[in-house]
C-alpha cells in the first residue's frame, strides 16, 4: 500500500537497474505484467464459459489477476480490459433475448464499480492515479514518437524492411528505445519475411484448434485471448 500510494507502479524494475551484474535479471516491467494479466483474464473467460474447472477459484483467479493488473497503472491494460470485456459480453450474449442480455450487462457494470470501489478503499488514491495517468500532458507515453521514428527506418532501409535487423541490441543498432509496439517490433526484428511466417504460424496454429475442436468455425470467443494479444501489442 505504502509504495503504490508514492506512485509505484507493480512491475516496476528501475529500483534494481544498477544490480550488479552476477544479480538476477528480469526483463519484466509494468506493461508486460498488464499484458500477461489481461490475457490470462480473456483465457479464464473461457474456462468460465465452459464450466471447466471450478467456477469459483476462475472468479477468484480472475479478481486476482484484475488486482494485479490494476497496480501497473498500464493506460493499455486498462482499454485491453474494456475491449475484453465488450467483446466478451457480444460473444456470450447476441443469442439472447435483448431484456437478458441487458440485465447481464448491467450486472457486469456494477461488478466493475464494486471493484473499484474496493480498489480505492483498500489502496487510496489508486484510482484518481490511474485516471492522472489518461489526463497528464503525455498520454502516449513518447509511444507514437518511438512508433514514427521506426516507420521511418523500415521505409529509408529496404533490407530491414525484408529482413529485420534481429531480436538482439536493437538500441544500439538504431540509436533509439526499442519499439513500444509488438506488431511493429515483430516487423523491425524479421522483416516481412519473418512477419509472414509469424502470421502462418498463427493462422496454423488455429486451424489445428478448430481441427481438434471437430468445427468449421470457432465462435468469437476463442479468439478473445488472440484478439487481446494484437490490441495490447
Amino acid at each position: 500500500t505504502y509504495f503504490v500510494n508514492a506512485g509505484f507502479r507493480y512491475g516496476d524494475m528501475s529500483l534494481f537497474q544498477n544490480a550488479a551484474s552476477t544479480a538476477v535479471q528480469t526483463s519484466t516491467n509494468q506493461n508486460t505484467v498488464g499484458e500477461f494479466c489481461v490475457i490470462s483474464i480473456s483465457i479464464l473467460l473461457i474456462f468460465f464459459s465452459n464450466k471447466i474447472g471450478n467456477r469459483k477459484y476462475t472468479i477468484t483467479l480472475m479478481l486476482v489477476y484484475a488486482v494485479f493488473g490494476f497496480l501497473t497503472m498500464s493506460k493499455t491494460f486498462f482499454l485491453s480490459l474494456i475491449l475484453l470485456i465488450a467483446l466478451y459480453i457480444f460473444s456470450m450474449y447476441r443469442d439472447i433475448s435483448w431484456k437478458k442480455a441487458l440485465g447481464r450487462t448491467f450486472g457486469f457494470i456494477c461488478i466493475v464499480l464494486l471493484f473499484l470501489v474496493f480498489m480505492q478503499n483498500v489502496l487510496p488514491n489508486t484510482v484518481s492515479a490511474v485516471l492522472n495517468r489518461f489526463t497528464g500532458e503525455d498520454r502516449f507515453s513518447e509511444r507514437d514518437v518511438l512508433f514514427e521514428r521506426y516507420t521511418e527506418i523500415l521505409a529509408e532501409n529496404p533490407r530491414i524492411l525484408l529482413f529485420g535487423i534481429g531480436n538482439q541490441n536493437k538500441s544500439a543498432k538504431t540509436g533509439i528505445h526499442s519499439p513500444h509496439n509488438s506488431i511493429q517490433e515483430a516487423l523491425v526484428n524479421w522483416g516481412i519475411v519473418g512477419a509472414a511466417l509469424l502470421i502462418w504460424i498463427i493462422a496454423n496454429t488455429v486451424q489445428v484448434g478448430k481441427k481438434r475442436a471437430g468445427v468449421d468455425r470457432l465462435p468469437l470467443l476463442y479468439y478473445l485471448p488472440l484478439i487481446t494479444l494484437l490490441f495490447f501489442s
